[in-house]
């Protein structure tokens, strides 16, 4: 049991390190890349709606608006779990469907 505790924490020790060797600039960025992947993982349903709202608005074709919202919700939603479950990187970002939903960027 114990050198499985002492395996992980070598792990996390090597993973984190790059986040607190630049004076914590990484750690900030980490924490935002986390927080915009629980923030696309959990609102990036809500796409399905306001993609057909928009086109509505615009007097563009509703449908058209639902296929895309369909397309960014599905974007959205799978790039933010991966991005929530690799924040500890920030340079490996997953590009979102219109840069995705920049909830706490507002």
């Amino acid at each position: 049991m114990m050198k499985k505790i002492s395996i992980w924490l070598v792990i996390f020790t090597l993973v984190a390190a790059p986040a607190f060797a630049d004076g914590g600039q990484c750690m900030q960025k980490c924490m935002g890349k986390a927080g915009d992947g629980l923030t696309n993982l959990a609102l990036g349903w809500t796409e399905i709606f306001t993609e057909p709202y928009d086109a509505r608005k615009k007097g563009d074709n509703v449908l058209v608006g639902l296929g895309k919202g369909l397309w960014n919700a599905v974007g959205d939603t799978v790039g933010g779990a991966i991005n929530l479950v690799t924040f500890f990187i920030p340079k490996a970002t997953v590009p979102l469907p219109e840069g995705g939903i920049d909830w706490f960027k507002k």
